[in-house]
């Protein structure tokens, strides 16, 4: 089991996965043809509320696209998926406390149906390091 992510929180590795820190975000890919990437950032002061989610979903998706909620065991959120230019988007604004995860994943149709369920089962395992402890409130 390998575990990658950030400072504040971490998520588990499949199997065939492999992680590259970039200074923006952290990229995971299975194949050529899709891309995972996560990044982060922290609310300086108090929780970061559903309505702020929304807003930050809707500003970052197409007209017509509809969110829908997206929950892990430690963070909630929405994700909104989507086509364009021949690939398929994916995109998750979830958030525990202060901490606000961005993900995104996508991927040509030939490896949708294999990896989007893997990248699902990835968020699933999100959960906070022991640096979370230094979080500001």
């Amino acid at each position: 089991m390998t575990w990658v992510g950030g400072t504040w929180w971490e998520l588990e590795l499949r199997d065939g996965w492999e992680a590259h820190d970039d200074p923006e975000c952290l990229t995971i890919t299975r194949s050529d043809a899709g891309a995972f990437q996560l990044s982060s950032a922290i609310k300086k002061s108090g929780v970061i509320l559903p309505s702020e989610l929304e807003d930050l979903c809707e500003s970052d998706i197409p007209l017509g696209v509809k969110p829908i909620p997206f929950n892990t065991a430690v963070f909630h959120g929405l994700t909104a998926s989507y086509v364009d230019e021949g690939s398929h988007w994916e995109k998750f604004w979830l958030a525990s406390g202060n901490l606000h995860i961005y993900a995104t994943y996508n991927g040509l149709p030939s490896v949708l149906s294999s990896e989007l369920p893997e990248v699902k089962a990835m968020l699933e395992s999100l959960r906070f390091t022991s640096a979370a402890n230094e979080l500001p409130a």
